[in-house]
């Protein structure tokens, strides 16, 4: 997983006195799923007729930007 926030993630995971601080917020919880989902859908919508998914590796990107 590519990105500024995932590195963030990985090295902060490896802290446990900030894991411990770190690990029930909701930034956490998104980055942490987009790293062990990140094919997974996230978000589906529908777009005229059909349904289409934005995977998670997909969401996080646009949320990095």
């Amino acid at each position: 997983m590519e990105g500024q926030l995932a590195r963030n993630l990985e090295d902060m995971s490896r802290s446990s006195d900030i894991k411990i601080a770190y690990e029930a917020t909701i930034p956490h919880v998104f980055l942490q799923s987009a790293l062990d989902h990140s094919e997974s859908p996230c978000l589906i919508y529908r777009q005229g007729h059909v349904f289409e998914n934005v995977p998670y590796k997909r969401l996080l990107n646009l949320v990095e930007n």
